[in-house]
């Protein structure tokens, strides 16, 4: 299982989308076995099973799973199942169109996501990366003031947030 949380320094979009298709694909099984149930005998064990589970899934009552099972076949109706998969779609849909580095979906969106807090640290490593400074020496770089090249940096980023969290994408 992939894990995605706003705990991490930098993000990649790749495991994003694995993270996302996971929990759908799990979703998409657990409805199939609440509709193949359902249509069979709606008194059965295992339909009252297949209900639970999705109930457990979505963290909605069991009361409540016939309506959002409803509600995922309907463009129109909000639900959007799994509440990890929707803010993870909310996340990267602030980003779509920058970056062109990775097609998801029909649209490019940018592949790395750093975290608001680490970005003055990820500046200096991508100096150090693209041979901007030398990797290894106390003299200039001890003297660099990096959070105004970070700040600097940033213009060619945007930003968005995931459960509260800045994280920045190259534009």
């Amino acid at each position: 299982m992939t894990i995605i949380d706003e705990y991490q320094d930098v993000m990649d979009i790749r495991d994003i989308i694995d993270r996302i298709e996971e929990i759908e694909g799990e979703q998409n099984a657990l409805v199939a076995s609440y509709t193949d149930e359902r249509d069979k005998d709606d008194t059965s064990e295992r339909f009252h099973n297949a209900i639970n589970a999705l109930s457990n899934f979505w963290g909605c009552a069991p009361e409540e799973v016939a309506d959002s099972v409803a509600a995922l076949s309907n463009p129109a109706d909000t639900f959007n199942g799994d509440e990890e998969a929707a803010a993870m779609r909310a996340f990267i849909e602030q980003f779509r169109g920058y970056g062109g580095d990775h097609e998801w979906e029909n649209s490019w969106f940018p592949v790395t996501f750093i975290r608001d807090s680490y970005f003055e640290d990820y500046a200096e490593e991508l100096a150090e990366e693209i041979g901007a400074i030398p990797k290894e020496s106390a003299w200039p770089t001890s003297h660099i003031d990096w959070k105004a090249a970070a700040r600097a940096l940033q213009w060619d980023y945007t930003s968005g947030e995931y459960n509260d969290v800045t994280y920045w994408a190259r534009s």
